[in-house]
């Protein structure tokens, strides 16, 4: 069932879960001195005890997260049952990113995991372009251009993905730059700035 008023008890909830994700890619950034090239995923599956650990972060944090913005994002700026469908996918895609190890070679496991990054990917550009669509003329500032250099990154980095082999040396950037401005923009929705 979809709220249609905010809990407001979940208001904050994705802030706390994002910070935790955030904390935990920048370790895995940090603790695996990799090249620019080598993106977060790749870098996960090298290290087991990481995979699993950032695996069990990204299910049970992403569920707290996506409870978080269906129970109080969506009903805040009114999103309707395409939002709600489209969080489901973005959370079972995230799933895949999260099991399916990247492991460099033409495998099931990594296309499974590259289609659900790219899915995931797509997803945080349509959430924020749903919410932007809806409410562009009520956002408060820092909420409104949030969004709108996110999703103007988004639209630059994917046609870079598909159309130039270069970004992926410098993958971990172009993906740690993303979610962070996601990141920035979701808490600008929730904190209502």
């Amino acid at each position: 069932m979809i709220p249609t008023r905010p809990i407001t008890s979940l208001r904050y909830l994705s802030l706390y879960a994002m910070g935790a994700v955030l904390l935990a890619g920048l370790w895995v950034l940090v603790s695996a001195k990799q090249g620019a090239a080598v993106s977060i995923s790749e870098r996960l599956s090298n290290n087991r005890r990481q995979f699993i650990g950032m695996g069990l972060a990204l299910t049970l944090l992403g569920l707290v997260f996506y409870s978080s913005v269906l129970g109080w994002l969506a009903p805040t700026y009114h999103l309707g049952v395409g939002f709600f469908v489209l969080l489901a996918a973005a959370y079972v895609a995230q799933l895949l990113v999260s099991w399916a190890p990247y492991v460099g070679k033409s495998t099931l496991h990594t296309q499974l995991h590259t289609r659900g990054g790219e899915f995931v990917a797509l997803a945080m550009f349509g959430c924020l372009a749903m919410v932007f669509a809806g409410n562009y003329r009520t956002l408060p500032w820092a909420s409104y251009w949030l969004c709108l250099v996110t999703m103007l990154f988004a639209v630059v980095a994917i046609a870079l993905y598909i159309g130039s082999p270069r970004i992926h040396k410098h993958m971990a950037v172009y993906e740690s730059v993303y979610v962070v401005l996601f990141a920035a923009s979701v808490a600008a929705l929730t904190l209502r700035v």
